[in-house]
């Protein structure tokens, strides 16, 4: 059977067998077994992702499930995901909710063929979910991951999902803060206590709760005299990950000065560690509800900075600084290059304006 995996070539050898070779920048690595096999896939992925396996002849801890069902696949996939977190090539967001709904759709159909699916049954799978049209197009993009997988790795020769569309879902997604619900927000909780830290670092960052929770005075850092806070969103692989640098304004400057706020993790739980995202994302909650806002979000204050940038006058691009957003879709590809560290301080300077 002739190969086609990237940088793998197939040679005879003198008895007759044959043996593969994964070949990249002149460098040549002979791969364990034949392709579709478990220690193949394994090798072929690590020295894909530039890494060099420490025995790729050598045996790898066998399965638990019958080879070529669901549940054996949805398990190879969940190894090498727990290896790419390790080498830093995917979030660990990614692998746990990928984990989460990947385990629920080998629970219903653990036993059935997982190499020769059919698109029409990922079809019929995903529609029995439409009741939660948001998890079924999380399930939808992690079976498409893992199938993509497959099929690089030699396990599987086609992918279900492809032409398998999402579901269309109606909502308007996270309620975006308005200036009277943060004036709410802080009239219960004044400067000084650890919910107005948080306040201001999501207002002034608009980054997510999962960078929140990792920010520290570890990513403050001067450019040209200015303090910046810069930092790698947590969010997607490496290719995906913005890189994020944006001035620090005098109120949160003030706000990080603030003896409630930690070192290595501005924000800290009750016993003094540092808050998980979700942990976090509790944890504001019940500020939210405190203040009487009970159907907002941490979630919804980055919304909220989006509109407020945008009623500052910041441009497209400025704002895709601050959100480290990658692509507007609508944008000119060369400005996609642009200066993110420049854009950021002019778009922060406009949004200084802003009466607090």
């Amino acid at each position: 059977m002739e190969i086609k995996l990237k940088y793998v070539a197939r040679e005879r050898l003198p008895d007759g067998r044959y043996r593969y070779r994964f070949q990249r920048l002149g460098r040549k690595t002979t791969l364990p077994s034949t392709p579709g096999s478990l220690e193949f896939a394994a090798a072929y992925n690590l020295l894909l992702s530039g890494q060099n396996p420490a025995h790729p002849s050598g045996k790898i801890k066998t399965l638990n499930q019958t080879r070529g069902t669901v549940k054996w696949l949805v398990e190879v996939y969940n190894r090498y995901m727990r290896e790419s977190v390790k080498n830093g090539t995917m979030s660990p967001l990614t692998e746990k909710q990928r984990t989460n709904l990947l385990g629920r759709f080998a629970n219903e159909y653990g036993q059935r063929d997982a190499l020769h699916i059919p698109p029409k049954a990922i079809r019929v799978i995903i529609n029995k979910w439409e009741g939660t049209p948001g998890a079924a197009n999380n399930l939808l993009k992690s079976l498409r991951a893992m199938f993509v997988w497959a099929v690089n790795s030699g396990l599987c020769d086609t992918n279900p999902t492809d032409g398998v569309r999402k579901l269309h879902v109606k909502t308007q997604g996270f309620t975006a803060w308005t200036t009277g619900d943060l004036a709410q927000f802080r009239t219960t909780h004044p400067r000084g206590t650890q919910a107005d830290l948080a306040l201001m670092i999501l207002i002034f960052t608009a980054c997510r709760r999962s960078d929140i929770v990792k920010l520290g005075r570890q990513h403050i850092t001067t450019i040209d005299g200015v303090k910046f806070l810069s930092f790698t969103q947590s969010k997607g692989g490496n290719d995906e990950r913005q890189r994020v640098t944006i001035p620090i304004l005098p109120p949160l400057m003030s706000a990080l000065r603030s003896p409630v706020a930690g070192d290595l993790t501005f924000l800290i739980s009750k016993q003094g560690k540092p808050f998980s995202h979700g942990g976090f994302g509790a944890r504001f909650k019940k500020w939210c509800i405190a203040a009487g806002l009970p159907d907002r979000s941490a979630h919804g204050i980055r919304k909220a900075a989006g509109a407020l940038l945008a009623d500052a006058g910041c441009t497209q691009h400025e704002i895709m600084a601050i959100h480290g957003h990658s692509d507007a879709r609508t944008s000119d590809i060369y400005t996609r290059t642009a200066n993110r560290v420049t854009l950021a301080k002019s778009a922060m300077e406009k949004f200084e304006k802003i009466n607090w």
